[in-house]
């Protein structure tokens, strides 16, 4: 039985470290997508050529939820990633035929 339970335990160890990384990997992952997503609307601000304060308005966001999308701290959702590039295509257009 001791040796069974031996056995146990480093398979375990071997199995922790593996897991470990594994996890570290998701988060790294995680990370870089948020940041991916926050570039991405920050490039949708820039093309929609609205000031920030207008972006967000037409967003139906706070300018501090803005904030916290441009700083990649939340994730906007599909919806909203959706209805900023519709005010970016339609403001940039505006801005281009005037």
């Amino acid at each position: 039985m001791e040796l069974a339970q031996r056995a146990s335990a480093q398979r375990l160890a071997l199995e922790r470290p593996a897991a470990e990384g594994q996890l570290d990997a998701r988060q790294a992952a995680r990370t870089s997508e948020r940041h991916e997503v926050a570039a991405e609307l920050s490039r949708l601000l820039v093309a929609s050529g609205l000031s920030r304060e207008d972006f967000a308005a037409r967003l139906g966001a706070s300018a501090s939820r803005r904030s916290t999308y441009l700083s990649a701290k939340v994730v906007p959702s599909a919806t909203l990633l959706v209805r900023a590039k519709a005010i970016a295509r339609r403001a940039g257009t505006t801005a281009r035929g005037s």
